[in-house]
């Protein structure tokens, strides 16, 4: 058995190096997706970062509401809602409503600008890295 997988592994040419003429398009086509991956994972992350920002912020703010501030901490006075008497209840918890909906998208783009530098850096660093070793011979045909 150990010789007919010898002699079936000799019999194999081994991968040839890309072409360095092809070197830039197939670097871009196995890093465009590494990097996309990991852009959408910092997306997912800086939404997550806006709705626990805007729920940190609002159950603060809505802590300092006098009266009515309970029925705001459990209502619909969620990010993304109208921030109306009908989602909010009092007054307070509207304004709190508006002001955290302010800071947390404030938040998320802060998090985007980051996540769309991060995706251009991602596809420079990893085509160049690979383009060197393609052009080198160290990158074999798939």
């Amino acid at each position: 058995m150990w010789a007919m997988l010898l002699h079936a592994s000799m019999a194999q040419p081994p991968p040839a190096p890309i072409p360095p003429s092809e070197c830039p398009s197939y670097c871009t086509s196995r890093c465009t997706p590494i990097c996309h991956g990991d852009s959408d994972a910092m997306a997912r992350r800086c939404s997550s970062i806006r709705s626990d920002e805007y729920a940190r912020c609002f159950n603060g703010c809505a802590g300092q509401c006098h009266g009515n501030s309970g029925y705001a901490r459990s209502s619909s006075c969620v990010i993304d809602s109208p921030c109306s008497p009908c989602a909010c209840g009092s007054p307070c918890a509207q304004r709190c409503c508006k002001s955290c909906t302010g800071s947390a998208d404030g938040a998320y783009s802060m998090c985007m600008m980051g996540q769309s530098k991060d995706f251009s850096y991602c596809l420079s660093s990893c085509t160049n890295v690979c383009t060197s070793e393609c052009v080198n011979g160290t990158v074999f045909a798939p």
